[in-house]
């Protein structure tokens, strides 16, 4: 037996010996293939002159064609300011509120009343997510 076939068999002898801890980590191998990977092939269609019926194999590549279009377009300085007026908006009022609020809850009263508005608090919060 040569040291190679030796190697293989002593790995394999050590994930059979630890089988229920690679069972717990499939599934977080299979959710980081389906979520994080798997969504890389549909970024070829950026360098690509996709057509749907071609599907993304078929279609002709342009390489970077479409970026040179959009960063010469008209449009693309009112676009660049407009998605970053509203993720500073976003980041000066959506940050303070939810340590605003926690503060105004933390000091309320009597605890009846703050458990009150922590519960619809959070039901609103989880409509609200629901609804996006």
């Amino acid at each position: 037996m040569s040291s190679n076939q030796a190697k293989k068999d002593s790995i394999w002898k050590r994930i059979l010996a630890c089988r229920e801890l690679y069972l717990m980590l499939l599934l977080p191998v299979i959710w980081y293939i389906l979520f994080l990977y798997t969504p890389m092939y549909g970024i070829m269609i950026a360098f690509k002159d996709y057509r749907a019926a071609r599907g993304i194999w078929g279609s002709e590549w342009i390489g970077l064609e479409h970026f040179k279009r959009f960063f010469s377009s008209f449009y693309f300085g009112r676009i660049a300011g407009n998605t970053l007026t509203i993720n500073i908006l976003s980041l000066l009022f959506g940050f303070p509120f939810p340590i605003f609020l926690a503060l105004l809850l933390g000091n309320c009263e009597t605890e009846n009343s703050g458990k009150c508005c922590r519960t619809l608090l959070t039901f609103r919060i989880s409509f609200r997510r629901s609804l996006w």
